[in-house]
């Protein structure tokens, strides 16, 4: 068995022991309502797939929602446009669900709406002298597949990324 757990590592490129792994962290504010999120990266040749998690929270005023909730879930593959001692911009398209809280149904009442699209995340970042970076970043999500949800819902956020 153990065998059969070397080989399988070995041939994975995903497990290869050396490689650094981006940990990136975001906050950002829309509206008054708090998002925040994560992504982990692994890095590859020319560009870095990941998964990420990104939770945007609602927020009322006088009794209506001004901000929906949403949660987006997904994986995306990041290019590295520039990237040298000074900075570091990228593009991450993507594809990810998307889950919409009290959404109104245009019946009186709410519902809530899980949707599917494609993601698109645009970043510049700068080193730290203690390996972090620290940047700003856009990260849009996209809905194709529901008429309830909106088109796209833009986020922006401080981030600070972490590779292990």
């Amino acid at each position: 068995m153990l065998k059969w757990i070397a080989v399988l590592c070995l041939l994975n490129p995903v497990t290869a022991w050396a490689e650094a792994h981006p940990v990136s962290v975001g906050f950002g504010l829309e509206r008054g309502a708090l998002n925040f999120g994560g992504q982990y990266d692994w890095k590859g040749a020319g560009y870095d797939r990941g998964v990420y998690l990104h939770l945007q929270t609602d927020r009322e005023k006088n009794g209506a929602k001004i901000v929906y909730q949403v949660l987006s879930l997904g994986a995306q593959l990041k290019a590295h446009l520039v990237q040298n001692g000074f900075m570091n911009v990228y593009a991450a398209p993507g594809f990810g669900v998307h889950m919409f809280k009290d959404l109104p149904d245009g019946a009186g009442s709410k519902s809530d709406i899980t949707a599917w699209g494609p993601t698109l995340r645009l970043g510049v970042l700068s080193p730290l002298p203690n390996g972090l970076k620290i940047g700003v970043e856009r990260f849009e999500i996209w809905n194709w597949f529901d008429d309830k949800p909106p088109a796209s819902v833009p986020f922006y956020q401080a981030t600070l990324v972490l590779e292990f």
